[in-house]
């Protein structure tokens, strides 16, 4: 039986050596390509089928509550590949932030937990705002986004959007905006302090997770690389556009802006006389929206 094993791994052997070149290239990397997809099964079957988030009050996708791109499309459309790290503006300054725009829609929630949990491997930032459209030439305009057809390709009309208020962190008062009535795009602001929280983050100055909600997103299994253990922050009660008068069927929609920001990473580099690559790891980002109860505090 060895023996038949041997001579059959011996001739797979004389089969692959007799190959052109390009076709073990391309054996070679499909077999890399597979052992990779399998190293990261840990991580990504977490973010794709473990949902519930038990310490986050079992945040699963709500019927009638969804996050998406700009524009309620696909949120395959939120994409943050294209970050440079050795970009630089107009005045040869070193960009060390990019930004980029999400919605929360639905009916019928007067209100909703935002939360967001992610991977580190790389020395990234995350901020969330609130936002709201704006015009083109407007000086305080982070967000030029380029909508889609039904097919998926890029058309010609461009969105663009504006930091509403503060970021939403403790302390902080954000504007919220509340439509006056379902017949109106008037809207009455006022602000709201949100209570929110790093659920199991190092510290301020260390990005990393602590092993706290370790099973979460493994189970026992042990063997986790230091950056892969998913950070999760929340932000509790924030109150949705919906007018007090609006009906069940009554829909929103509440527009954010994601901040990726690597400045400390920078200003590191720079005082260890180094300089930021942009041959980074894959890290993963999981935004999600819960509804949750509302009491008005005027009322």
């Amino acid at each position: 039986m060895e023996d038949k094993k041997a001579n059959k791994i011996s001739s797979y052997y004389a089969y692959f050596k007799g190959l052109p070149r390009y076709m073990k290239i391309e054996i070679l990397v499909a077999s890399f390509l597979t052992l990779t997809i399998l190293a990261a099964l840990p991580v990504y079957a977490w973010f794709t089928d473990r949902r519930q988030l038990k310490d986050m009050k079992e945040v699963n996708a709500p019927t009638g509550l969804f996050i998406s791109a700009a524009q309620k499309e696909d949120i395959k459309y939120l994409n943050l590949s294209g970050i440079d790290l050795k970009q630089e503006d107009t005045s040869g300054h070193r960009i060390t932030s990019s930004y980029y725009v999400f919605c929360v829609y639905g009916a019928s929630a007067r209100a909703y937990n935002l939360q967001l949990a992610y991977t580190t491997n790389n020395p990234f930032e995350y901020k969330i705002y609130p936002a709201i459209a704006c015009n083109d030439n407007d000086a305080d305009k982070k967000v030029d986004y380029r909508a889609h057809d039904s097919n998926g390709n890029l058309t010609d009309t461009v969105y663009h959007y504006k930091i509403d208020g503060n970021q939403i962190s403790d302390g902080n008062s954000i504007t919220r905006r509340v439509r006056e009535s379902m017949n109106s795009d008037t809207t009455t602001v006022y602000n709201q302090t949100i209570s929110t929280a790093f659920l199991n983050k190092n510290s301020a100055s260390d990005r990393t997770a602590n092993s706290s909600k370790h099973s979460l997103a493994y189970g026992s299994y042990s063997d986790v690389q230091q950056y892969a253990e998913p950070v999760y922050w929340q932000a509790y009660g924030i109150r949705s556009s919906l007018p007090a008068t609006a009906g069940a069927d009554d829909e929103f929609v509440d527009y954010y802006i994601l901040e990726v920001n690597w400045n400390t990473a920078y200003q590191n580099a720079v005082a260890a006389g180094t300089d930021l690559t942009n041959d980074r790891e894959t890290d993963i980002i999981y935004i999600i929206a819960e509804s949750t109860s509302w009491t008005d505090p005027n009322s």
